[in-house]
């Protein structure tokens, strides 16, 4: 309500500024003057009223109890009776319960201002703040007093709800109004005094004013008139005898009184010399005075004599004008709006700041210019623009728009243009004024919100879940299709309804439970549970219900998603039996292969014994050469598959985890040159070039000295294969911290590309570099290793450079744990 008072305000302001206008048009109280502040008056009281605050039917509020009070006070009877007809006519004919109350206040605020003004006239009293301030508290005092006329449940509301706001917003809005009123009669007043002023010098032939004085010869005062001391406080004998200069304290270094001493010193005339003094009572006083020099018939200089005006008030009101223009301006340029006022004819005659930013161009370019002249705008605007304005000069009403625009910038305006008539004292129309509201930002608020909104729409009803949301009542605010579908409603129709409305009893029983759940915790909650819908049929959901909080913090309502989990249910179920059945499979392969390795050796080594006896020809010669030849093949053959049997089954047995180590105390140099030995034959084959390098601090530590010899064998093997004949192959043996030791064969073979290294650590996984090779393999020897290093409680990598060579580093700990790791157990 405080905001609908402080519109009244508003209207006040602008009748102060208007009535300036008309009682400065007719300053001596002519009868026109006054017809028309009556009709002003009576006319913002009408305006009012047109937008009240009405309390009940009937029962309306509004600023005409501080615009009549004043009526009466600074308008007179006249003004006051046709302010009051005017507002009493139309409160009248709006009719309603209040209508008689309503104009009983009028002729109260109307009878009070007389009173004020009857009693300042007869100097009981006077005007000022604290006065027109009690003057306010009396008038609305007595308005509220009269609403106890009022039927008594009216009376009562009009109490509660207006009574307060109406004497905190209007009593300092009297003193206001009344305050500005106040300064605009003393300007007119100064204003008519100084124009007097000027009639009387303009009536004196040479030199006239308040008072005369005269000088002697040496420019000290020998007479005033008595008016010079009823104007100003002085007493003879403290100015007679002085120069100007001497009692007004001149600055003689100021030009304005250097050129005046000089006209005085050189005897010549002046008129209308102005200056500033202190005088007794310490108020500043503003002199205006003409002189002439006065000769003897001898020709010689007797002194200046002269005429002198006070132009005290008349400073003043100037200065107090100009002041005035400086608040108006300053109120003008920073008001957040665009406000410009123009002529007949369309031409500028006041831009402000906004508007400057906006056209690009400042208010001294654009005055005396028409808008068409100087911004450049669209043919569709300007139509608009000049459509409004002719329509405004042709019936002299206010008008809106709202507009699109380019700014000078560049960036697009949305603005509210208002357009507004200015009139002259006699109430012809001599202008329009313009002020235009940007509100681009609040379009721009409005557009994203919109898209905002049907995005979140959209999603919510094309999402896959079943949404909704509800009051802390259980209440739905809002359901997508997907929802209203499973309850075989629209989403409009369950607006409104509770759960029980569309399904069971016990399945709305378990959903408003997890919905109190969720309202007590302040928090999301998460439900699996089975939903039965109005078919019959059930599904299995996953229910999401979570808070939703306003700006401060307050739980507003509670948002929901179900998931149907019923296929991925069923596909859990159906993946959790394939992974044992796999596993299963797995455990039998993985016995079967560790429960054949007699089976499968047997044979070889049976085939390979008669092999080598045969080519030792233990039981007599053989007399072909291509026998002896075919069991050379037979014997390769066989201890080339007894190895590929060995890896495998050695692989199966790790995996099932039936491989024991035989930890112990080894010594690294014998284990390594008993792995080199095995493949001399190899090395001086293809001329490699072997090293060993083993720091005898690292040598010795516990593992299990067989699994140890295979890791570097099949490292070794490798490193012979891939390595191209003249190459390089170096065994390293280090400490790897105190823990540790790190165990490196190191080639300049062909090297392994970056993208197989993963690949080549796991079973049967090959590098496409193999080719390369004269020998082939199944790709076992590096997953060997891998799970021998794990089962030691270590790890294995490998470096590799393609056409460089590779490093496979094993480390070890010097002494493992008593309790071997999991060899298929991912690396730590």
């Amino acid at each position: 309500m405080i905001v609908e008072f402080s519109k009244g305000v508003a209207l006040l302001l602008a009748l102060c500024l208007m009535y300036g206008f008309i009682a400065r048009r007719w300053s001596r109280g002519e009868l026109v003057g006054q017809i028309l502040s009556g009709v002003l008056f009576g006319g913002i009281c009408v305006i009012g009223m047109l937008t009240p605050i009405e309390v009940t039917p009937g029962v309306i509020f509004d600023a005409r109890s501080v615009i009549l009070s004043l009526a009466g006070l600074f308008g007179g009877p006249v003004i006051g009776v046709i302010a009051g007809g005017i507002a009493g006519g139309y409160r009248l004919w709006l009719g309603g319960g209040g209508a008689a109350v309503g104009v009983a206040v009028i002729i109260s605020c109307v009878l009070l201002g007389l009173a004020y003004r009857h009693a300042v006239q007869r100097s009981w009293l006077r005007i000022d703040v604290w006065r027109l301030l009690a003057f306010g508290l009396l008038v609305h005092l007595a308005e509220i007093f009269l609403f106890t006329f009022l039927p008594a449940e009216i009376m009562a509301k009009v109490m509660e709800s207006v009574a307060i706001p109406l004497v905190l917003t209007f009593t300092p809005a009297t003193a206001l109004l009344g305050a500005l009123l106040q300064s605009v009669e003393t300007q007119i007043q100064a204003d008519r005094l100084l124009g007097e002023s000027e009639a009387r010098f303009r009536d004196i032939a040479e030199v006239a004013g308040d008072w005369i004085w005269e000088t002697d010869s040496s420019l000290r005062y020998t007479f005033f008139s008595p008016r010079f001391f009823e104007l100003f406080p002085f007493e003879a004998d403290s100015i007679i005898g002085k120069t100007r200069a001497e009692y007004t304290g001149a600055n003689r270094d100021d030009k304005h009184w250097r050129d005046h001493l000089d006209d005085l010193e050189n005897r010549k005339p002046f008129r209308g010399f102005e200056y500033s003094f202190a005088g007794p009572d310490s108020q500043t006083k503003h002199i205006r005075i003409s002189g002439k020099p006065v000769f003897g018939a001898d020709g010689e200089f007797r002194g200046y004599r002269g005429a002198g005006t006070d132009i005290t008030a008349h400073i003043n009101a100037m200065e107090a004008l100009r002041n005035s223009e400086r608040r108006f301006r300053t109120v003008v340029d920073n008001l957040p709006v665009g406000v410009n006022l123009k002529d007949m004819d369309g031409r500028y005659l006041l831009v402000n700041k906004v508007l400057e930013g906006w056209h690009g161009f400042s208010e001294k370019e654009l005055l005396g210019k028409t808008a068409s002249e100087m911004i450049d705008e669209p043919e569709v605007t300007q139509a608009a623009r000049l459509r409004q304005e002719q329509e405004l000069l042709k019936t002299g009403a206010p008008a809106v728009r709202e507009e699109e625009r380019r700014r000078a910038t560049g960036v697009t305006q949305f603005a509210v243009i208002n357009k507004f008539p200015i009139s002259d004292a006699h109430g012809t129309l001599i202008g329009f004024g313009t002020a235009t509201i940007d509100i681009t930002e609040h379009r721009q608020a409005e557009e994203a919100l919109r898209e905002r909104e049907m995005l979140l729409r959209s999603i919510i009803d094309n999402a896959p879940a079943l949404l909704n949301l509800k009051d802390l009542d259980g209440r739905y605010l809002l359901v997508n299709e997907a929802f209203a579908r499973s309850r075989d409603r629209s989403p409009a129709s369950m607006v409104g309804t509770k759960s029980h409305d569309s399904i069971s009893k016990t399945h709305a029983d378990t959903a408003m439970a997890h919905h109190d759940v969720t309202v007590a915790n302040r928090a999301t909650t998460i439900e699996e549970r089975e939903s039965i819908l109005p078919n019959g049929s059930s599904l299995q959901v996953l229910v999401t219900k979570f808070p939703v909080f306003d700006v401060d913090g307050n739980l507003t309502s509670i948002g929901s998603f179900s998931i149907d989990i019923s296929e991925l249910k069923s596909a859990e179920i159906a993946a959790r039996e394939a992974l044992d059945e796999a596993r299963e499979a797995d455990r039998a392969k993985q016995d079967f292969l560790a429960n054949m390795s007699h089976e499968l050796r047997t044979p070889l080594n049976a085939i390979m014994g008669f092999s080598e006896v045969m080519q030792l020809e233990m039981f007599g010669e053989l007399a072909n050469d291509r026998y002896r030849e075919y069991l050379t093949d037979i014997f390769q053959s066989s201890k080339h598959l007894l190895a590929l049997v060995n890896d495998i089954l050695d692989l199966s047995k790790i995996e099932a985890g039936k491989l024991e180590l035989s930890i112990s105390d080894i010594d690294i140099a014998d284990v390594a040159s008993a792995a080199v030995r095995e493949l001399q034959g190899q090395m001086r084959q293809k001329s490699l070039r072997f090293s060993m390098d083993i720091d005898r601090n690292a040598a010795t530590f516990r593992a299990d000295r067989l699994a140890v010899r295979q890791m570097l064998t099949n490292l070794l093997s490798n490193a012979v294969k891939f390595t191209p004949e003249n190459g390089e192959i170096t065994l390293t043996v280090s400490a790897d911290g105190s823990h540790s030791v790190k165990i490196t064969v190191s080639d300049t073979g062909v090297g392994i590309p970056e993208s197989d290294l993963e690949k080549i650590l796991t079973p049967f996984g090959q590098s496409g570099a193999i080719e390369l090779a004269r020998e082939g393999g199944i790709g076992l020897g590096l997953p060997i290793v891998t799970a021998l290093a794990k089962l030691h409680a270590g790890a294995f990598e490998i470096e590799s450079v393609v056409g460089a060579g590779t490093h496979a580093h094993i480390t070890l700990p010097v002494a493992p744990p008593p309790t071997a790791p999991d060899a298929n157990a991912p690396a730590p």
